[in-house]
C-alpha cells in the first residue's frame, strides 16, 4: 500500500514518514512488548490531501484559520480511503484510538506533548473525520509556537496519523522510568487509574501513584517497602506494578533514554499504548526551581483568589527581595492552582552567592522537604568572612530599625483609619485605583523595614532555642519560659475582652438562655443589645478588634467588624464554658508552671546558665510579641484596601461591567490597577472562576519543582489509609476529649467547651477559639507559628 504503513513494518528511518510517535511503539513490539495492533497513514497520504485540495498556499501565508477551516471541509482522495479502510479490516476491531504522529513530537529534543489531538472510541464511520481533526490541529496557534520555539519551520509542518485498536482497559497510566519530581534514575514511577487514562493525562483527575525500586522491583514509600496490606487494597497488584516496571526498564535499556510510557491492563493482560523520552531532563537538572510554601501556607493557607495571589507575589515578594538585596526581575512567589508558593532555590542560590559559598541550603532553615540542591558544606575562610560581613551588616541595619519598628506599630492605627476615610470619600474609578496604589506602596516600604527590623527580635528566638536546647535537653517544659505574657500579644487581650462579654452573659441568666437559643448573628446581637453594659463590652471588642478575621491577609476574606457570625459563634462557646477556662485562670496557671520550672532549675542548673537562660528567654519573649505586634500593625491596612477593592467592584457591577461582587477577585493585582486605560482582562473573569473551581478541592504538596509543573505533576490525593499521625508536639501535656474536625471558620460554631479542635491550618484569626478548648491538631506550623505561641499560653 501506498499510504498506508503496519506498526510492525516501521523503522527507525521512517521517521519522516510515519511520524515518532509510531516508530517508537514499533520499537516497543521489537523489544518484544505487547502493543494494540495498529497502522500508520503517512506523511505522504498527509501531502496528496493538502495538494489535492489546495491548502498549500493558505499555509505559506500563514493564515491558520483558513487552513483548519479548509482541512475540515477538504475531501480525502478516494485511493487514500480505499487503503485506510482496508488496513482498518484488518485490525479486527470495532472501535478505534486516531492519534497524531508528527516527525517532531515525542523525540529528545520535545515531546510537543498536548499540542495535537487524539481521538478515543472512533467507530468504522467516524474515522476520516477524526483524521481531518488530527491534521487541523497541527496548525492550531499552540502547535505553530512550539514548532517555532523548536526551531521548526511553521511553513513545511507535517503529520502522520496512527491508528490502533482500542483496549477496553480495566486499569491504565502512565509510567516514567525516572523519578520526575526527583530526577533519581533509581526507581520507575507508575502513576494509574480505572478505565482510560486520557483523564489522567489531561491533569482531570488525581491518580495512584506508586514508587519501585529497580534493582529489586520492591514498592517503596518514604524510603521504606510499602506493606502487603497497603498492596492488597491498591488499584494496581503487586504483579502487575512489577510487571509493568519490568517492561519499563527494559524499554529504556533497548532504547538508551529515560522513557515516559502510557499502558493499559485488560483482563489480565498488559498492553503499552505510547513510549516516549522524558525531555528536557537535563535542562530541568541544572535549572529546576524548588517551591514551597511551608511557610506561607501559615499566614496564607489553603485557595486564593487571583488578586490575592498576585498582590502578594507583587507587594510581599518585592519587599523581600529590596530587604535581602535580591534582583528585583527575579522571581521568589508564586501561585500555582491558587496557593501561593515562595522560591526556595533562588533564595538558596541568593544566600550561596552572597556568602561565596558552594552549597547551601535554605529548605532546612526554612522546614519542609529538602530540595534537590545539597546540603551545607565545610564554609571557607573567605566565605565565613563575606557571612560575618552579611549577618553583621543584617544586624546593624535591624538594630537602627528598632526606633521605626515602635513607631510604626504604635501609628498602624491612625494611618489605617486616615486611609478608610480616604476610601469612603472616593468617588471615581480614576480615585480608587489611585488610592489603593498608594496604599500599597506604603505597604511595601513598610514590609520591607519590617522584614529587616524584625531581624533582632528574631535572632533572640533563635539564640534562645539554642541555648535551651543546650543547656535543657532533658526539660520536656523549657516552652514555658517563653510563655506568661497575655499583655504582649494583641489577640490574647482580645480574648480577655470577649471572656468578660461572656461573664456578663452568664451573670443574666435569663438572657444567656435567650442567646444560645438565637439560631443567627442578627438575633444573638439583638439579644447582646438588650444590656447596656453587655453591649458596650461587646461593640469595645468589635472597636478594638474588628479589623481581623480568619485568614486575614486575604484581603477577599470580610473583617469580623463586617460579618461577626465568628466572634458570635465563639460566644456561644464561651458562654457555656466554665470559669476554670477563664483567660485570667490560664494565666495564674501559666505564671505558676513557670515559677515551678524556674525554682526547679534553681537547683540543678548553675546560676550564671539559669541567668542566661531566664535573659534570653525574655528577650524571645518580647521578640515573638514584637512579630505579632508588626503582623497584626500590617493587617490593618488591609481594610482600607478591601473597602477601596469592593467600591470598585460596585461601580463596575453599575456599568454592567462584572455580573456579580466577587469577580473583582479574579482580576490580577496589575490588572486591577490598570483598570484605568483597559477593562480588556474583565473578560478573563468567568474562565477564571472556572479554573478556580477547577482547583478548589485538590490537594497540592508543602515542596513543588518546576520539573513537576513541566510533566504535570504536582497534584498528588493525601494517602487515604493512614493509621498512624505523626507531627510536631509544641507544648507538654495529655488530654482526653472529644476531637472536633472543623475545616471552615464558619462551622466554628459547632465546637463545644473542652473538645481538641482538629483542623487543617489556623491563622491569628482562629485564635478567639482557642480559649475554651483543651487541645489543638493542626497540618501546618512550627514552634514559632502563632498557633503554637497562642496555644502555648493556655
Amino acid at each position: 500500500m501506498k499510504y498506508i504503513r503496519l506498526l510492525n513494518t516501521l523503522t527507525k528511518k521512517d521517521v519522516l514518514l510515519a511520524g515518532s510517535k509510531a516508530v517508537l511503539l514499533s520499537e516497543v513490539q521489537r523489544a518484544g512488548i505487547k502493543t494494540t495492533p495498529g497502522f500508520v497513514l503517512t506523511v505522504s497520504a498527509f501531502n496528496e490531501f493538502f495538494r489535492k485540495n489546495k491548502i498549500i498556499p493558505f499555509i505559506r501565508a500563514g493564515n491558520l484559520p483558513l487552513v483548519r477551516e479548509a482541512v475540515l471541509k477538504g475531501v480525502i482522495p478516494q485511493k487514500i480511503k480505499s487503503e485506510v479502510m482496508e488496513a482498518f479490516k484488518k485490525l479486527g476491531a470495532s472501535k478505534v484510538a486516531v492519534r497524531s504522529s508528527s516527525p517532531f513530537e515525542d523525540t529528545l529534543r520535545g515531546a510537543a506533548a498536548g499540542q495535537f489531538e487524539t481521538f478515543l472510541n472512533i467507530p468504522e464511520e467516524e474515522v476520516f473525520e477524526s483524521i481531518k481533526k488530527v491534521w487541523t490541529s497541527l496548525f492550531a496557534e499552540r502547535a505553530v509556537s512550539y514548532a517555532k520555539q523548536n526551531k521548526g519551520d511553521s511553513t513545511k509542518l507535517s503529520m502522520a496519523v496512527l491508528v490502533q485498536a482500542m483496549v477496553e482497559s480495566d486499569v491504565s497510566g502512565v509510567a516514567f522510568s525516572i523519578n520526575p519530581a526527583t530526577l533519581d534514575d533509581k526507581f520507575v514511577v507508575i502513576e494509574g487509574c480505572k478505565g482510560l487514562c486520557d483523564k489522567l493525562v489531561d491533569g482531570k483527575i488525581s491518580p495512584e501513584r506508586f514508587t519501585v525500586q529497580k534493582n529489586n522491583l520492591a514498592v517503596m514509600e518514604n524510603g521504606f517497602m510499602l506493606s502487603t496490606e497497603k498492596l492488597e487494597h491498591a488499584l494496581i497488584s503487586d504483579a502487575d506494578l512489577k510487571r509493568i516496571s519490568s517492561h519499563v526498564i527494559c524499554l529504556e535499556n533497548y532504547l538508551g533514554f529515560h522513557v515516559d510510557t502510557e499502558w493499559a491492563l485488560c483482563r489480565g493482560e498488559l498492553f503499552f499504548l505510547q513510549c516516549r523520552p522524558v525531555t528536557a531532563i537535563e535542562h530541568m537538572k541544572k535549572n529546576t526551581d524548588v517551591w514551597s510554601n511551608v511557610n506561607i501556607a501559615e499566614v496564607l493557607p489553603g485557595q486564593n483568589y487571583p488578586l490575592v495571589v498576585s498582590f502578594c507575589s507583587t507587594t510581599i515578594g518585592a519587599a523581600g527581595k529590596k530587604a535581602s538585596g535580591m534582583h528585583e526581575n527575579l522571581e521568589i512567589m508564586r501561585g500555582i492552582k491558587g496557593r501561593l508558593y515562595f522560591n526556595i532555590s533562588a533564595i538558596e542560590d541568593h544566600l550561596r552567592n552572597n556568602l561565596g559559598m558552594t552549597k547551601f541550603s535554605v529548605s532546612l532553615l526554612f522546614g519542609g522537604e529538602k530540595s534537590e540542591i545539597p546540603g551545607p558544606s565545610r564554609i571557607k575562610l573567605k566565605s565565613m568572612l563575606k557571612l560575618l560581613k552579611f549577618g553583621l551588616g543584617l544586624f546593624i541595619s535591624s538594630l537602627f530599625l528598632q526606633s521605626w519598628l515602635k513607631k510604626f506599630t504604635a501609628e498602624a492605627k491612625v494611618q489605617a483609619k486616615d486611609w478608610e476615610e480616604q476610601a469612603d470619600k472616593a468617588v471615581t474609578l480614576e480615585e480608587m485605583v489611585s488610592l489603593k496604589k498608594r496604599i500599597i506602596l506604603v505597604i511595601r516600604e513598610n514590609i520591607t523595614k519590617s522584614f529587616n527590623a524584625l531581624i533582632l527580635p528574631l535572632f533572640w528566638i533563635d539564640i534562645y532555642n539554642k541555648a535551651a536546647k543546650k543547656y535543657l535537653p532533658d526539660i520536656m517544659d523549657k516552652h514555658l519560659l517563653l510563655s506568661g505574657d497575655f499583655e504582649g500579644v494583641e489577640i490574647l487581650s482580645g480574648f480577655k475582652a470577649l471572656w468578660t462579654v461572656s461573664r456578663l452573659l452568664q451573670e443574666k441568666r435569663e438572657l444567656a438562655g435567650e442567646f444560645l437559643k438565637t439560631s443567627n448573628t442578627s438575633e444573638a446581637e439583638t439579644v447582646i443589645n438588650k444590656d447596656v453594659e453587655i453591649k458596650a463590652a461587646y461593640d469595645k471588642f468589635i472597636e478594638l478588634y474588628g479589623y481581623r478575621c480568619v485568614k486575614e491577609i486575604d484581603f477577599s476574606q470580610p473583617r469580623w467588624q463586617e460579618d461577626r457570625s465568628f466572634i458570635i459563634n465563639n460566644l456561644r462557646t464561651y458562654v457555656q464554658a466554665r470559669d476554670n477556662l477563664s483567660p485570667d485562670r490560664k494565666e495564674e496557671d501559666l505564671l505558676a508552671k513557670r515559677q515551678e520550672l524556674l525554682q526547679s532549675l534553681k537547683k540543678d542548673t548553675p546560676s550564671w546558665k539559669l541567668s542566661i537562660l531566664t535573659f534570653l528567654a525574655k528577650k524571645a519573649r518580647t521578640g515573638q510579641n514584637t512579630r505579632e505586634l508588626v503582623k497584626s500593625s500590617l493587617i490593618r491596612s488591609f481594610v482600607p484596601i478591601r473597602k477601596v477593592i469592593l467600591k470598585t467592584a460596585k461601580l463596575l457591577l453599575e456599568k454592567k461591567l462584572i455580573k456579580e461582587e466577587v469577580d473583582i477577585f479574579f482580576l490580577l493585582d496589575s490588572e486591577f490597577d490598570g483598570l484605568l486605560y483597559d477593562i480588556k482582562p474583565l473578560k478573563h473573569i468567568p474562565a477564571r472562576k472556572l479554573e478556580y473551581l477547577k482547583n478548589r478541592d485538590i490537594y497540592l504538596p508543602d515542596v513543588i519543582t518546576d520539573l513537576d509543573l513541566l510533566v504535570g505533576k504536582g497534584q498528588y490525593e493525601p494517602s487515604p489509609d493512614i493509621k498512624e499521625l505523626k507531627g510536631l508536639a509544641v507544648s507538654r501535656g495529655k488530654v482526653i476529649g472529644i476531637a472536633r474536625v472543623i475545616m471552615r471558620a464558619e462551622d466554628i460554631g459547632r465546637l463545644l467547651p473542652d473538645d481538641i479542635l482538629v483542623t487543617d491550618h489556623t491563622d491569628p484569626g482562629w485564635t478567639p477559639a482557642f480559649v475554651a478548648i483543651s487541645a489543638l491538631v493542626t497540618n501546618t506550623g512550627g514552634l514559632l507559628s502563632h498557633a503554637s505561641i497562642v496555644a502555648r499560653e493556655y
